[in-house]
């Protein structure tokens, strides 16, 4: 999911949230239309939360890595792209905020969103050839087995954690 629809629920001083990441999941409010539910979901989940705007990137900086192409190591394009995956979900929230006239978002709800992206990302790229730490934790198989306990834990988590804040806002 673009970084851009991934805060397109936010709450917004004043209202005007939209509930994309809940219809998503399959928990939008009583009357909202919901997606297809489908025994997919876990694996639909991680995608929701995984920034596209980061993975291409990554995908070129970690294969140059891999074949000492470039200045970067394996290891420095994992933690650099961990790093880079937050700040770019907040930068380009404020961006498109300022962009479309809208009011800031509320600050707790796009933190959370931040570290959801930032975990999905980094299970995702241990399902890639080029993560370092494939060999370390076992594998493509370690890696599928996180991302179908992640996912489903992530799109819970960001169900109770974007109704509490909106409750607080």
């Amino acid at each position: 999911m673009s970084l851009s629809t991934m805060t397109n629920d936010l709450a917004r001083p004043g209202g005007g949230k939209q509930t994309i990441m809940a219809v998503a999941y399959n928990h939008a409010p009583e009357g909202s239309p919901t997606s297809n539910k489908s025994n997919s979901k876990a694996f639909d989940a991680v995608a929701k939360f995984i920034p596209t705007e980061v993975l291409a990137p990554y995908i070129l900086v970690a294969g140059l890595a891999k074949n000492n192409t470039s200045n970067w190591t394996p290891e420095g394009a994992f933690f650099a792209f961990i790093f880079i995956t937050p700040l770019l979900l907040v930068l380009f929230e404020f961006a498109k905020a300022a962009e479309q006239k809208l009011a800031w978002p509320a600050t707790t709800q796009l933190l959370w969103r931040a570290a959801a992206a930032t975990i999905a990302f980094a299970v995702w790229s241990l399902s890639i050839p080029h993560n370092p730490y494939q060999e370390a934790v076992g594998g493509i198989v370690v890696a599928g087995v996180l991302a179908v306990l992640i996912s489903p834990t992530l799109a819970a988590l960001d169900s109770i954690v974007m109704r509490v804040l909106a409750l607080k806002a």
